[in-house]
């Protein structure tokens, strides 16, 4: 099981940080961001030490912070995993870019494309928006915006679906 590496494919809004969390204090500058959901972190770190386990980040805030901006603010949550890579950029205005369904379609190209262009066989994407219609179900986790990660039974299920993936 160890030895099989496990890409989990992860957005933040909605998964880590959660609608309430942004009426909470924000991190000093330069970061200028909201804590974390700290029990959303707890789910994470628990499949993290279950796995070997590479996180990659296919939030928006890939536009905002480095990756090592970003491990700096994982760090400042107490949380001792790193991001290793996000997610390419497929973001491109144009006509349609108002419509969610224009993000969902950019971020599940994103996802199929990094999955591709790295040869990965296991994975797990994890996010709040509705993209499971464009990702093979079982490489795919669909959490609340409200409540992320600690959504009731999310854990066992992420668990669930890895295992299938590592065929464990």
């Amino acid at each position: 099981m160890m030895n099989k590496i496990l890409f989990l494919i992860l957005d933040l809004d909605g998964c880590l940080l959660t609608d309430d969390d942004y009426c909470l204090p924000y991190l000093k500058q330069p970061y200028n961001c909201p804590y974390f959901d700290k029990k959303s972190l707890n789910v994470l770190k628990d499949v993290c030490d279950k796995y070997n386990t590479k996180l990659i980040l296919s939030s928006d805030w890939k536009h905002r912070f480095t990756i090592e901006q970003f491990n700096e603010i994982l760090a400042i949550n107490h949380f001792k995993y790193q991001i290793v890579a996000y997610t390419p950029d497929h973001y491109k205005l144009n006509p349609d870019s108002s419509s969610v369904n224009y993000y969902e379609t950019i971020r599940a190209s994103e996802i199929l494309a990094y999955v591709k262009e790295n040869n990965i066989k296991y994975w797990l994407a994890i996010d709040d928006l509705c993209i499971g219609h464009l990702l093979p179900d079982e490489n795919f986790v669909r959490c609340r915006t409200e409540v992320g990660l600690c959504e009731v039974g999310l854990k066992e299920k992420i668990v669930e679906k890895i295992n299938k993936i590592l065929l464990i």
